[in-house]
Protein backbone atom coordinates (compact mmCIF):
# COMPACT_ATOMS: atom_id res chain seq x y z
CA UNK A 1 0.00 0.00 0.00
CA UNK A 2 3.07 2.77 0.23
CA UNK A 3 4.21 1.99 -2.93
CA UNK A 4 0.88 2.37 -3.99
CA UNK A 5 0.80 5.67 -2.30
CA UNK A 6 4.03 6.61 -3.68
CA UNK A 7 2.71 6.10 -7.39
CA UNK A 8 -0.24 8.49 -7.48
CA UNK A 9 1.69 10.91 -5.15
CA UNK A 10 4.62 10.83 -7.84
CA UNK A 11 1.21 11.35 -10.74
CA UNK A 12 1.12 14.75 -9.96
CA UNK A 13 4.70 15.98 -11.25
CA UNK A 14 4.88 13.65 -13.67
CA UNK A 15 1.34 15.14 -15.12
CA UNK A 16 2.60 18.45 -14.59
CA UNK A 17 5.48 17.53 -17.12
CA UNK A 18 3.79 15.92 -19.69
CA UNK A 19 1.29 19.06 -19.23
CA UNK A 20 4.30 21.35 -20.49
CA UNK A 21 4.20 20.19 -24.58
CA UNK A 22 0.70 18.63 -25.63
CA UNK A 23 -2.74 19.14 -25.30
CA UNK A 24 -5.19 17.33 -22.92
CA UNK A 25 -6.99 15.26 -25.65
CA UNK A 26 -4.07 13.58 -26.55
CA UNK A 27 -2.21 13.33 -23.31
CA UNK A 28 -5.76 11.77 -21.99
CA UNK A 29 -5.80 9.92 -24.67
CA UNK A 30 -2.51 7.88 -24.39
CA UNK A 31 -3.11 7.54 -20.42
CA UNK A 32 -5.84 5.60 -20.78
CA UNK A 33 -4.35 3.71 -24.16
CA UNK A 34 -1.32 2.63 -22.03
CA UNK A 35 -3.44 1.51 -19.09
CA UNK A 36 -5.54 -0.43 -21.24
CA UNK A 37 -2.21 -2.03 -22.68
CA UNK A 38 -1.00 -2.30 -19.13
CA UNK A 39 -3.72 -4.62 -17.56
CA UNK A 40 -3.82 -7.16 -20.42
CA UNK A 41 -1.21 -9.04 -17.91
CA UNK A 42 -2.53 -8.35 -14.78
CA UNK A 43 -5.99 -9.67 -16.40
CA UNK A 44 -3.78 -13.53 -17.43
CA UNK A 45 -2.41 -13.32 -13.97
CA UNK A 46 -5.92 -12.59 -12.07
CA UNK A 47 -7.24 -15.12 -14.43
CA UNK A 48 -11.13 -14.18 -13.63
CA UNK A 49 -13.73 -14.74 -16.11
CA UNK A 50 -15.51 -11.36 -17.02
CA UNK A 51 -19.24 -11.64 -16.29
CA UNK A 52 -21.37 -8.19 -16.69
CA UNK A 53 -24.44 -7.24 -17.44
CA UNK A 54 -26.34 -4.05 -18.52
CA UNK A 55 -25.95 -1.95 -15.32
CA UNK A 56 -22.64 -3.07 -14.81
CA UNK A 57 -21.85 -1.60 -18.51
CA UNK A 58 -23.99 1.56 -17.51
CA UNK A 59 -22.00 2.09 -14.37
CA UNK A 60 -18.71 1.89 -16.56
CA UNK A 61 -19.82 4.32 -19.30
CA UNK A 62 -20.79 7.13 -16.48
CA UNK A 63 -17.61 6.37 -14.50
CA UNK A 64 -15.15 6.41 -18.19
CA UNK A 65 -17.17 10.12 -18.88
CA UNK A 66 -16.05 11.20 -14.72
CA UNK A 67 -12.47 9.63 -15.14
CA UNK A 68 -12.20 11.73 -18.32
CA UNK A 69 -13.62 14.74 -16.84
CA UNK A 70 -11.25 14.28 -13.69
CA UNK A 71 -8.10 13.70 -15.70
CA UNK A 72 -9.23 17.09 -17.58
CA UNK A 73 -9.57 19.32 -14.33
CA UNK A 74 -6.27 17.57 -12.97
CA UNK A 75 -4.45 18.46 -16.30
CA UNK A 76 -5.56 21.97 -16.69
CA UNK A 77 -5.02 22.12 -12.42
CA UNK A 78 -1.59 21.32 -12.93
CA UNK A 79 -0.84 23.25 -16.40
CA UNK A 80 -2.10 26.63 -14.53
CA UNK A 81 -1.05 25.69 -11.28
CA UNK A 82 1.38 23.41 -9.21
CA UNK A 83 1.98 19.59 -9.06
CA UNK A 84 2.40 20.53 -5.30
CA UNK A 85 -1.44 22.50 -5.13
CA UNK A 86 -2.95 19.57 -7.18
CA UNK A 87 -1.48 16.40 -5.09
CA UNK A 88 -2.65 18.58 -1.53
CA UNK A 89 -6.03 19.75 -2.42
CA UNK A 90 -7.69 17.05 -4.71
CA UNK A 91 -6.66 14.39 -1.94
CA UNK A 92 -7.58 15.84 1.00
CA UNK A 93 -10.70 17.64 -0.18
CA UNK A 94 -12.29 14.32 -2.25
CA UNK A 95 -12.44 11.99 1.01
CA UNK A 96 -14.67 15.08 2.85
CA UNK A 97 -16.81 15.53 -0.08
CA UNK A 98 -17.22 11.65 -0.47
CA UNK A 99 -18.26 11.72 2.78
CA UNK A 100 -20.97 14.96 2.48
CA UNK A 101 -22.53 13.67 -0.56
CA UNK A 102 -23.28 10.13 1.15
CA UNK A 103 -24.57 12.08 3.76
CA UNK A 104 -26.94 14.42 1.47
CA UNK A 105 -27.80 11.80 -1.42
CA UNK A 106 -27.66 8.32 -0.03
CA UNK A 107 -29.02 9.09 3.84
CA UNK A 108 -25.90 7.94 5.59
CA UNK A 109 -25.69 9.56 9.64
CA UNK A 110 -23.25 12.17 10.81
CA UNK A 111 -21.76 11.71 14.09
CA UNK A 112 -20.25 13.84 16.64
CA UNK A 113 -16.55 13.40 15.21
CA UNK A 114 -17.65 13.41 11.48
CA UNK A 115 -19.10 16.65 11.89
CA UNK A 116 -16.13 18.37 13.62
CA UNK A 117 -14.28 16.68 10.62
CA UNK A 118 -16.42 18.48 8.06
CA UNK A 119 -16.15 21.60 9.65
CA UNK A 120 -12.57 21.51 9.91
CA UNK A 121 -12.39 20.00 6.44
CA UNK A 122 -14.37 23.00 5.29
CA UNK A 123 -11.87 25.85 6.99
CA UNK A 124 -8.89 23.59 5.57
CA UNK A 125 -10.46 23.61 1.87
CA UNK A 126 -10.41 27.32 2.19
CA UNK A 127 -7.07 28.21 3.02
CA UNK A 128 -6.08 25.63 0.58
CA UNK A 129 -8.37 27.54 -1.92
CA UNK A 130 -7.80 30.50 -0.84
CA UNK A 131 -11.24 31.53 -0.89
CA UNK A 132 -10.13 34.66 1.08
CA UNK A 133 -9.21 38.45 -0.14
CA UNK A 134 -8.31 38.54 -3.65
CA UNK A 135 -10.33 35.63 -5.49
CA UNK A 136 -8.56 36.30 -8.37
CA UNK A 137 -5.88 33.73 -7.05
CA UNK A 138 -8.68 31.10 -6.47
CA UNK A 139 -8.48 30.65 -10.52
CA UNK A 140 -5.09 32.12 -11.35
CA UNK A 141 -3.48 29.15 -9.60
CA UNK A 142 -5.76 26.75 -11.10
CA UNK A 143 -7.59 25.94 -7.61
CA UNK A 144 -10.95 26.07 -9.52
CA UNK A 145 -10.03 22.51 -11.67
CA UNK A 146 -8.52 21.19 -8.46
CA UNK A 147 -11.68 21.91 -6.17
CA UNK A 148 -13.96 20.66 -9.51
CA UNK A 149 -11.11 17.63 -10.27
CA UNK A 150 -12.01 16.72 -6.30
CA UNK A 151 -15.76 16.94 -6.71
CA UNK A 152 -15.55 14.67 -9.44
CA UNK A 153 -13.53 11.95 -7.81
CA UNK A 154 -15.62 11.86 -5.28
CA UNK A 155 -18.55 10.99 -7.53
CA UNK A 156 -16.20 8.45 -9.01
CA UNK A 157 -15.44 6.51 -5.57
CA UNK A 158 -19.22 6.64 -4.96
CA UNK A 159 -20.02 4.97 -8.03
CA UNK A 160 -17.10 2.41 -7.80
CA UNK A 161 -18.88 1.32 -4.51
CA UNK A 162 -22.01 -0.04 -6.37
CA UNK A 163 -19.56 -1.33 -9.13
CA UNK A 164 -17.95 -4.31 -6.78
CA UNK A 165 -21.57 -5.37 -6.24
CA UNK A 166 -21.41 -6.30 -10.68
CA UNK A 167 -17.87 -6.35 -11.44
CA UNK A 168 -13.91 -7.42 -10.01
CA UNK A 169 -12.18 -4.40 -9.44
CA UNK A 170 -9.42 -5.07 -12.28
CA UNK A 171 -12.31 -6.30 -14.94
CA UNK A 172 -13.92 -2.52 -13.87
CA UNK A 173 -10.67 -0.77 -14.60
CA UNK A 174 -9.83 -2.28 -17.71
CA UNK A 175 -13.25 -1.50 -19.05
CA UNK A 176 -13.10 2.12 -17.76
CA UNK A 177 -10.00 2.27 -19.99
CA UNK A 178 -11.09 0.50 -23.14
CA UNK A 179 -14.33 2.95 -22.65
CA UNK A 180 -12.03 5.83 -21.94
CA UNK A 181 -9.86 5.01 -25.23
CA UNK A 182 -12.96 5.13 -26.95
CA UNK A 183 -14.09 8.35 -26.04
CA UNK A 184 -11.31 9.92 -26.44
CA UNK A 185 -10.61 8.71 -30.28
CA UNK A 186 -13.53 11.04 -31.09
CA UNK A 187 -11.67 14.25 -29.28
CA UNK A 188 -8.55 13.43 -30.76
CA UNK A 189 -6.79 13.06 -35.13
CA UNK A 190 -3.86 10.51 -36.00
CA UNK A 191 -2.00 13.22 -36.60
CA UNK A 192 -2.29 14.68 -32.98
CA UNK A 193 -1.99 11.03 -31.31
CA UNK A 194 1.21 10.86 -33.65
CA UNK A 195 2.63 13.80 -31.63
CA UNK A 196 4.06 11.87 -28.54
CA UNK A 197 6.42 10.68 -30.56
CA UNK A 198 8.18 13.63 -31.20
CA UNK A 199 8.41 14.37 -27.85
CA UNK A 200 11.70 13.67 -25.52
CA UNK A 201 12.93 11.25 -23.06
CA UNK A 202 11.64 13.36 -20.29
CA UNK A 203 7.89 13.16 -21.65
CA UNK A 204 7.81 9.43 -22.42
CA UNK A 205 9.42 8.51 -18.64
CA UNK A 206 6.51 10.77 -17.29
CA UNK A 207 3.57 9.53 -19.39
CA UNK A 208 4.46 5.51 -19.12
CA UNK A 209 4.82 6.22 -15.01
CA UNK A 210 1.82 8.26 -14.98
CA UNK A 211 0.02 5.54 -16.77
CA UNK A 212 1.33 2.43 -15.55
CA UNK A 213 2.28 2.78 -12.01
CA UNK A 214 0.50 6.02 -11.12
CA UNK A 215 -2.90 4.04 -12.53
CA UNK A 216 -2.27 0.17 -13.49
CA UNK A 217 -0.31 -0.85 -10.95
CA UNK A 218 -1.13 1.57 -7.55
CA UNK A 219 -5.02 0.39 -8.66
CA UNK A 220 -4.34 -3.11 -8.79
CA UNK A 221 -2.40 -2.61 -5.38
CA UNK A 222 -5.10 -0.91 -3.79
CA UNK A 223 -8.33 -2.86 -5.05
CA UNK A 224 -6.50 -5.86 -3.62
CA UNK A 225 -5.56 -4.52 -0.59
CA UNK A 226 -8.70 -3.15 0.10
CA UNK A 227 -10.52 -5.98 -0.96
CA UNK A 228 -8.61 -8.67 1.81
CA UNK A 229 -8.21 -5.77 4.75
CA UNK A 230 -11.16 -3.38 4.28
CA UNK A 231 -11.79 -0.06 2.99
CA UNK A 232 -10.95 1.26 6.77
CA UNK A 233 -7.35 -0.16 6.21
CA UNK A 234 -6.72 1.35 3.36
CA UNK A 235 -8.18 4.62 3.94
CA UNK A 236 -5.70 5.44 6.55
CA UNK A 237 -2.51 5.00 3.97
CA UNK A 238 -4.41 8.25 1.94
CA UNK A 239 -2.81 10.40 4.32
CA UNK A 240 0.75 9.85 2.93
CA UNK A 241 -0.06 10.89 -0.57
CA UNK A 242 -0.60 14.63 0.06
CA UNK A 243 2.81 14.63 1.62
CA UNK A 244 4.70 12.62 -1.15
CA UNK A 245 2.87 15.18 -3.50
CA UNK A 246 4.59 18.03 -2.13
CA UNK A 247 8.06 15.78 -1.36
CA UNK A 248 8.45 14.97 -5.19
CA UNK A 249 7.11 18.59 -6.60
CA UNK A 250 9.86 19.98 -4.49
CA UNK A 251 12.69 17.44 -5.68
CA UNK A 252 11.76 17.04 -9.36
CA UNK A 253 10.14 20.39 -10.31
CA UNK A 254 11.83 22.67 -7.65
CA UNK A 255 8.69 23.93 -6.62
CA UNK A 256 8.29 25.87 -3.90
CA UNK A 257 6.30 25.13 -1.22
CA UNK A 258 3.78 27.54 0.09
CA UNK A 259 1.96 28.05 3.72
CA UNK A 260 -2.13 27.77 2.17
CA UNK A 261 -0.85 24.03 1.07
CA UNK A 262 0.77 23.32 4.04
CA UNK A 263 -1.22 24.52 6.60
CA UNK A 264 -4.77 23.86 4.42
CA UNK A 265 -2.95 20.59 3.59
CA UNK A 266 -2.56 19.63 7.61
CA UNK A 267 -6.25 20.76 8.76
CA UNK A 268 -7.48 18.08 6.12
CA UNK A 269 -5.83 15.37 6.54
CA UNK A 270 -7.36 15.86 10.27
CA UNK A 271 -10.30 16.49 9.05
CA UNK A 272 -10.32 13.19 7.03
CA UNK A 273 -8.67 11.08 9.95
CA UNK A 274 -12.04 12.55 12.37
CA UNK A 275 -14.21 11.27 9.67
CA UNK A 276 -12.96 7.79 10.05
CA UNK A 277 -13.86 7.81 13.58
CA UNK A 278 -16.65 5.78 14.64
Amino acid sequence: MVFAMIFWAAGWPALKIVSEDVSFEVVTFWRFAIMFLAFIPILFWVRRPLVWGYKAVSIVVVNAILNILFMVFAFFGVYYGTASGGGVIVTTLSPLMTFALGALFLGRTIGRWQAIGLAIGLAGGMVMLQLYGDLSDFFALGNGYFLAGALTWALVTLLSQHAHAHLHPIHYSFLIALVGVVVMSFFTTPSDVMVVFEQDGRFWSALLFLAIFGQTVATTIYYIVAGRMGAQYVSGYMFLVPFFALLFSVIFLDEALTWPIVIGGVLTMVAVYMLSKK
